[in-house]
Order: structure tokens, then sequence, then C-alpha cells
């Protein structure tokens, strides 16, 4: 699921929300998502 919208997105900014989307626990877009696209994508070890 790598694709413009996943590279275009600002990743340190994301992961400077993580904590955030956390505790809201808002919708289904949150820290446990972002590290499996990025795993997918094969970056979750370039910024975690």
């Amino acid at each position: 699921m790598s694709g413009p919208s996943l590279t275009a997105l600002p990743l340190p900014g994301v992961f400077h929300y993580q904590p955030q989307l956390h505790e809201d626990n808002r919708g289904s877009f949150g820290p446990s998502l972002l590290r499996k696209m990025l795993d997918e994508a094969g970056l979750n070890s370039t910024w975690v």
C-alpha cells in the first residue's frame, strides 16, 4: 500500500502527533495503522 500519498505525508510531523492520536483514539487512523503502513512500505525501521 505504498503510494505517492504515503510518501507525500510529513512523516516526522505524523510521528510527532502519534501520542495524541493514541490518547484520543479517534477513528481507525492511529499509531498501529501508521506502523503497519510504514512496515509494508519498508519505512518502519527508518523512522522508528
